[in-house]
């Protein structure tokens, strides 16, 4: 199957991906922000619908609204905290709304159809090269604050009480994650982008309890269900992206399951040895 140029396109933005969705959904989890992804992706959306309907690059477009979505969302997040949810939802709602119209108006339907649940066929080189570029940031980025990204993480108070520039930290890596989810939907699907944001770093941080492990992990995670997704879905002729998720979600029913019987193992034993003692 990737004797196919369309298939080794595919196969380079789904490991590029795999790497940088589980890094960024990390540090949202962690917030308790992961919504905001979920409003991300859907703001994607009507970028990409523009693009459509201007007879562009939808992903750059796509990159664009996001990008300016996340510095509002950002913005009324740090001034008006009660607002937060509040404002997530009024930037989705707003952002499909527009989506809708354009694609009604001058996009085309089975177009952005593509973007909704992610396609083979619309990942082009120019999306590649898109996706590299973002990927090389993000992973710098990471690497270089990668201490002071896992301690305003875990305690924003406390980092900004060392001195760390939280609000700058956290408006750059807002960006980050526009960018990522943008470039993302284009192969895995502007409605189930985030679900891949989320669901490696839920199944890690069950089998996990430092961050850097949780961190290895979620990538790896990431990495065997978007392989495999990809594999499964081309002789079946289903749905790529959402073949991932499903992969996803399986393997964070069986992380939990294993959690589980591990609590169970320990208390028996625990029993065990305060009978016998």
């Amino acid at each position: 199957m990737f004797a196919y140029s369309f298939m080794q396109r595919a196969l380079i933005a789904i490991i590029l991906l795999g790497i940088i969705l589980p890094i960024i959904g990390l540090n949202m989890t962690t917030k308790r922000l992961s919504m905001i992804g979920d409003t991300l992706s859907h703001t994607s959306l009507c970028g990409i619908a523009l693009g459509l309907a201007a007879g562009t690059m939808p992903t750059v477009w796509a990159i664009g609204v996001s990008i300016i979505a996340g510095i509002i969302i950002e913005i009324v997040r740090n001034h008006f905290k009660k607002y937060s949810e509040l404002t997530l939802s009024i930037v989705m709602s707003t952002a499909v709304g527009v989506a809708g119209i354009l694609t009604s108006k001058w996009a085309s339907g089975n177009k952005i159809e593509s973007y909704l649940f992610g396609s083979l066929i619309t990942v082009q080189w120019d999306s590649i090269w898109i996706i590299i570029g973002v990927s090389i940031i993000t992973i710098l980025f990471n690497l270089i604050f990668y201490r002071t990204i896992m301690y305003t993480s875990y305690s924003e108070s406390e980092a900004r009480i060392s001195g760390v520039p939280v609000k700058a930290m956290n408006l750059i890596n807002t960006i980050l994650v526009a960018c990522v989810v943008a470039v993302a939907s284009s192969i895995i699907g502007s409605l189930l982008v985030s679900s891949l944001l989320v669901i490696p770093v839920a199944s890690s941080l069950q089998l996990c309890k430092s961050y850097k492990f949780t961190m290895l992990s979620s990538i790896i995670i990431s990495l065997i269900c978007g392989v495999s997704g990809l594999c499964i879905s081309y002789p079946l002729s289903i749905n790529t992206g959402g073949t991932i998720v499903l992969m996803a979600t399986a393997i964070l029913i069986l992380s939990i399951i294993y959690k589980f019987i591990l609590k169970s193992l320990f208390k028996s034993r625990a029993l065990e040895r305060s009978k016998s003692a």
